[in-house]
């Protein structure tokens, strides 16, 4: 967490702004498809930081903030599986591959590689965005499948038809420049 911070930080220092893009209201939303049940759960305070210049992106979603359609599911996601008392945040640190390709007013695909913790498990994870930049921010989106498996999130044998074992991610932000 406090590596995090600190990148984190380092994006609102004086300097040379230019190319350094921020959010505190990216979307994260995750869909659970199994043969008893469909889970979704969506989360709008995901703090992300993007630098332009190199690439550079983090990314940081408050697990507690997840919000589910059904408040024992909440309860369960955040005691049972996430142990959010005890990870209570995922990150991504990472970068974007031809950051200078990003194009205007035109979606340009590009290549996020970096590290994945989630429940304190970190990955090493390569996956597919696309980035388009507009008048006054940046958009970008992915989407991509997590194993629970991977990240030592344990399903009780008796739930493995409520909660499926592969987690479909969905990341939408706007990033906005930085001040100086």
């Amino acid at each position: 967490m406090m590596v995090a911070l600190i990148i984190w930080f380092s994006f609102l220092l004086p300097g040379s702004q230019s190319g350094k893009m921020t959010t505190t209201t990216g979307h994260i939303r995750f869909f659970s498809e199994a043969p008893v049940e469909n889970i979704e759960a969506n989360n709008h305070k995901v703090r992300a930081a993007i630098d332009l210049s190199n690439g550079d992106l983090l990314f940081v979603a408050p697990i507690r903030d997840f919000i589910f359609e059904k408040g024992l599911m909440q309860k369960h996601f955040n005691q049972q599986y996430m142990e959010s008392d005890k990870f209570p945040e995922a990150r991504f640190v990472g970068k974007i591959s031809d950051v200078d390709k990003i194009m205007h007013e035109r979606p340009s695909v590009h290549t996020l590689s970096g590290q994945l913790t989630i429940h304190g498990v970190t990955k090493t994870i390569s996956e597919k965005a696309t980035l388009q930049m507009h008048e006054a921010y940046l958009s970008g989106t992915s989407k991509f499948r997590v194993r629970t498996a991977d990240f030592d999130i344990r399903i009780p044998r008796m739930l493995i038809k409520n909660i499926a074992e592969e987690i479909e991610v969905t990341v939408d932000v706007k990033f906005n420049p930085v001040k100086p």
